[in-house]
């Protein structure tokens, strides 16, 4: 490995093995960590065998006569030809026989390195008399997401991909999760085409690998042809290859500083750029505005029902307005020339609706009612494919937690319900709430003394393997903040409601601060550092409004306690230059949490870390189920829409308007995760159209898996077209999605002034803003930069007319609604509050002055 040929620019420099016949390193000048983007031999030399799997290697299939034969440069190196002069590295393979020894075919990579990019050649040759069948052919990404080491190597010297699969002007880029710069972007060139990618399965050498302290999901292959290919028949996945003939495949790797550029390199290098508005998933009631350039493209709709409303030309951008006619997945074709690219949007239920019947679902069909079971009362999982809930009678699954009632799946339903009746309360569903809480939270899950929360039950499982570790089954601090978020907002609940069946206020009160108290307290994993250094799933509670409600309430000696134990918290995570860490090797669950402690002691290191790492970790790229949504395990191959995309959501829009950092694609990134989450709801029975599953959820969506219609061999999930079919931990993202729920008016680059799950109508200077962003309490007004919220009721209407904002609401309890101005300020100065008033249950409209700005 010393015969090292370096290819480099401004912006890039590859190391090529001669031996090896591979780019061993790949990095940027303007990298100040100098991260590389590939795994090098140095550090792996185990991946360093006859069939290396090394950037710029090519394996295939094809057949010819009859015949197949598979083929692989790895192997084929030892004999290829290679010769380097200049900025230029060429490689000839040894010709491919068949099984009677006649030559067939033979491959020739060329690695140029230009002034911008790495520009890469394949060429295949057919020196036979026969047609060649090319069924499969694909480069194998031997990449840098290894995730290992510190917080250092995790964050910012590890890469995250992010994967585009549209046939023409399809793309790959690998970012860092700690949001610094650069970016690398991979993308076929001219006519050429990538129809999938596929994560390695069989080869236990680089298949995924978890172990203590490190993850990797295994190498994985863009294939530019497939069978079977992501997108369907309506892209070709294969080629034939004629007697005689060559075939060019033309390949790019550069390096940009942010992935907002990638659009401006797509169209240098003359491919399709697709950019959506309100995003990739939004509700079928609305328009979708699609702006692709070139602005002479040929967009067109594919399925029944769907219609163009309207198209023009703005800035350079050809603008569709588009009506998709039904719920699930709706595809849009593009092209350009003779290229096409094939885009999937995806199209839910008008969100209110969505909040409503899911609620109205979970009260009616996940509350345990069965007297003998160890979680009666308790809120538990849903099974779409079996249509009912798993307990302790029925469980076909091998995961005995998931039947618990506690841990993520066991308290997700019932978080999300608890923050619904916060903001739309229904008796019934209160009253389920309180079985919930009274009976299985205080009954069964807690144990006394000590506000000590069980794992799961029944309990007597729950002790291998942890057993000795120092805490039984009752250290796992996520399930504490769970709890907490619950019985933090039946104290919410019950202060506007006054209802005769629930505790005082106050009791719920102090028990969310009896659970925090413990859970700061006791042992928790890993190595008891769970509570005081570990962000946690929808922590945001604790840091920002547990102790403000304690004083308000006059415990003030409880408000201290919490505050000493918050403050302790926020300033460890500022302490650090990565403020955030998780349960795992790499995962996003920390970034929300850790960003409300920064918010807690107004510490913008700790805010701009965490909001950038939010952000850089959802994918931009226009595909529906990656577009927006978090990625769990540093690859885009499985684990997609998770509970992170609504709840991780929340430091971005904090920073980006909150904070008055105001930025377009953060707004747009924020939208995007707001809405992509309610995917997983059953949309029109979209997952499955069984009566019995009307209002239920999926848990996450499997990219792998994503066009399987039944549970594919070796996955112990059920799978409804690649959708775990278990409503699972989908009620923490959409309890994330209700924390930040909210209506916007921006002025955007190229559609100009619209809005984001609302209705604008401008008529004769005035403006009538109507919100249907689902809870209609939280409206940002961006260009005015100020904002609106509501307690107590929604916001119906906002009538701008110069310096004159008229409010229209409806208080949904007796004790009436709170309206609150605040400005959107600049960034670095602090949000200031305009107006508060209190409305009466019989008043309906506010009006006032703007008198700033």
């Amino acid at each position: 490995m010393n015969d090292r040929i370096c290819l480099s620019n401004k912006n890039m420099r590859a190391l090529f093995d001669a031996g090896g016949r591979g780019i061993m390193s790949l990095t940027s000048p303007y990298d100040e960590y100098k991260a590389d983007f590939v795994l090098t031999p140095e550090e792996f030399p185990e991946y360093d065998v006859k069939d290396c799997q090394w950037l710029g290697n090519v394996g295939g299939a094809f057949s010819v006569e009859g015949e197949d034969i598979r083929f692989s440069t790895g192997t084929l190196k030892d004999n290829a030809d290679l010769c380097a002069e200049g900025d230029r590295v060429q490689i000839r393979y040894p010709k491919i026989r068949n099984e009677k020894g006649e030559d067939l075919f033979f491959l020739k990579s060329d690695f140029l390195m230009k002034e911008q990019m790495l520009e890469w050649t394949i060429s295949l040759v057919n020196v036979s008399d026969q047609e060649m069948d090319f069924r499969d052919l694909n480069i194998p990404l031997l990449m840098n997401q290894f995730f290992r080491g510190d917080d250092d190597f995790k964050y910012d010297r590890c890469v995250m991909r992010h994967t585009c699969i549209t046939g023409h002007s399809s793309y790959l880029y690998w970012e860092k999760s700690s949001g610094n710069g650069p970016v690398l972007l991979f993308a076929p060139l001219g006519d050429n085409v990538l129809v999938d990618l596929r994560q390695e399965k069989e080869d236990p050498l680089f298949g995924k690998r978890v172990e203590e302290g490190c993850a990797y999901e295994g190498i994985v292959r863009a294939y530019t042809a497939a069978e079977d290919s992501v997108l369907g028949p309506d892209i070709q996945g294969s080629f034939l290859l004629g007697a005689g003939e060559t075939k060019r495949l033309r390949f790019v790797l550069t390096f940009v500083e942010t992935e907002g550029d990638i659009s401006h390199k797509l169209e240098e290098l003359s491919l399709t750029v697709l950019k959506a508005v309100p995003g990739m998933t939004g509700p079928v009631t609305e328009d979708f505005f699609v702006m692709t350039r070139p602005a002479d493209a040929e967009v067109a709709v594919c399925d029944a029902g769907d219609r163009i409303v309207q198209s023009d030309v703005r800035n350079g951008w050809k603008v569709s307005r588009i009506r998709f006619g039904g719920c699930g997945r709706r595809y849009i074709r593009v092209k350009n020339r003779e290229n096409t690219a094939l885009f999937c949007f995806f199209a839910t239920e008008d969100i209110a609706g969505i909040i409503t019947k899911h609620a109205r679902f979970i009260a009616q069909n996940q509350l345990e009612t069965e007297e003998t079971d160890p979680c009666y009362h308790g809120i538990l999982m849903w099974d779409m494919t079996q249509r009912r809930r798993i307990n302790s009678s029925f469980h076909p699954y091998p995961e005995d937690w998931w039947r618990g009632g506690s841990d993520d799946p066991g308290l997700a339903g019932g978080l999300f319900l608890s923050e619904k009746n916060v903001y739309l309360p229904e008796r019934e569903e209160i009253r389920v709430l309180n079985a919930f809480v009274e009976d299985f939270i205080l009954q069964r899950l807690t144990e006394q003394p000590g506000w000590r929360v069980h794992r799961m039950v029944p309990w007597y499982t729950m002790f291998e393997p942890w057993a000795g570790r120092g805490a039984d089954d009752v250290w796992r601090a996520f399930n504490y903040v769970h709890v907490i978020n619950i019985v933090y907002n039946m104290y919410r609940i019950q202060k506007r409601n006054d209802l005769a069946f629930l505790r005082q206020a106050q009791e719920y009160l102090i028990m969310a601060y009896d659970y925090t108290m413990a859970m700061f307290h006791y042992w928790m994993f890993p190595d008891g550092v769970g509570a005081g250094e570990f962000g946690n799933m929808g922590e945001m509670t604790l840091p920002l409004w547990l102790e403000k409600s304690l004083k308000e309430e006059g415990f003030i000696q409880e408000a201290a306690q919490i505050g000493a134990v918050m403050d302790k918290k926020a300033h460890f995570f500022d302490s650090r230059e990565f403020p955030f860490g998780s349960e795992m090797a790499y995962d996003s669950t920390a970034f929300e949490a850790v960003y409300a402690y920064g918010r807690r002691i107004e510490s913008d290191h700790i805010m701009r870390a965490a909001a950038k790492a939010a952000f850089s970790n959802r994918g931009k790229q226009p595909v529906w189920f990656l577009y927006n949504t978090d990625l769990r395990a540093g690859g885009d191959t499985s684990w997609n829409s998770s509970y992170m995309t609504q709840l991780g959501a929340y430091p971005i829009l904090d920073y980006t308007l909150d904070r008055g950092h105001v930025d377009e694609d953060w707004i747009l990134s924020y939208y995007g995760s707001y809405l992509s989450g309610w995917l997983l709801y059953n949309s029109e029975g979209y997952w499955d159209g069984d009566r019995a599953n009307t209002g239920a959820t999926g848990w996450i969506t499997e990219a792998s898996k994503i066009n399987s219609t039944e549970k594919p061999p070796g996955c112990h999930m059920p799978l409804l077209k690649g959708c775990v079919a278990l409503s699972g931990e989908a009620g923490i993202g959409f309890f994330g999605a209700l924390r930040t729920a909210c209506s916007l008016v921006i002025e955007h680059s190229i559609l100009g002034r619209i809005g984001l799950g609302c209705e604008v109508i401008t008529e004769g200077g005035r403006e009538t803003v109507s919100p249907r962003d689902g809870l209609s309490v939280r409206f940002y007004y961006v260009p005015g930069r100020w904002k609106a919220e509501a307690e107590g009721g929604s916001l119906d209407r906002i009538v701008i007319c110069g310096n004159e904002i008229r409010i229209f609401g409806t208080p949904l309890n007796e004790k009436g609604m709170k309206i609150r101005l605040l400005t959107i300020p600049e960034a670095g100065k602090a949000q200031e509050l305009l107006y508060c008033q209190e409305l009466s249950a019989d008043e309906k409209e506010f009006r006032f002055e703007l008198l700033f700005g």
